[in-house]
């Protein structure tokens, strides 16, 4: 039977690694990573989160609009992950910090779709990439989805669009999208993507 502190040093590792993999994250989506079939899984997020700024595991940033805070790997973070066997790097230079105040990356909204998007098909059992962690192993790869999604024979590439797109950036989307439906998608970090998926508002 797990103990309550092996329990908390299990969720502190996996918890911290999604932090990592997806380079920030709010707890609204942290808590359907770890806990996705649970009603309650924004308010153990919270919890989580609580106990890591106490420990100061994390970086809290404030997204602009009233979107939420933003969740990123500090220092200790880092070094609990390494504990872990697992190489992570701090994400204190995530965005930009001005005189005042602290500048999300320009792709925040963007994000927090694509978030929300694999953390859907986390909790339909599916093995998640967020694009943050595609980046880190598709080294010369000339285009990114948002995020990939493997479960069983399939690979899903994820698009989202929160912008309208037209001329050329229009034509390199279709044409990403072509290559994957037709099987002719060169794998990226490993996973050869089967089934293209675009979401949008």
């Amino acid at each position: 039977m797990t103990t309550p502190l092996e329990q908390r040093r299990l969720n502190d590792a996996n918890g911290l690694l999604f932090v990592h993999q997806f380079g920030w994250l709010r707890t609204a989506e942290l808590g359907k990573l770890l806990w996705p079939d649970s009603p309650a899984s924004r308010q153990a997020a919270d919890r989580l989160a609580r106990s890591w700024i106490e420990r100061q595991l994390i970086i809290v940033r404030d997204l602009p609009d009233g979107a939420g805070r933003a969740l990123v790997l500090a220092t200790a973070g880092v070094r609990l992950l390494a504990e872990n066997n697992i190489a992570a790097g701090s994400g204190k230079d995530i965005g930009r910090l001005t005189s005042d105040s602290w500048l999300p990356p320009a792709s925040w909204r963007h994000d927090i779709i694509a978030h929300g998007v694999l953390c859907e098909l986390h909790r339909r059992g599916y093995r998640i990439y967020p694009e943050m962690e595609l980046r880190r192993h598709a080294n010369g790869h000339a285009k990114i989805p948002d995020g990939c999604a493997v479960k069983d024979n399939q690979s899903i590439w994820l698009e989202v669009e929160h912008t309208r797109k037209s001329g050329k950036e229009m034509r390199n989307l279709a044409h990403a999208l072509s290559m994957v439906a037709s099987g002719q998608a060169a794998p990226i970090a490993g996973i050869k993507p089967t089934i293209a998926m675009v979401a949008f508002l």
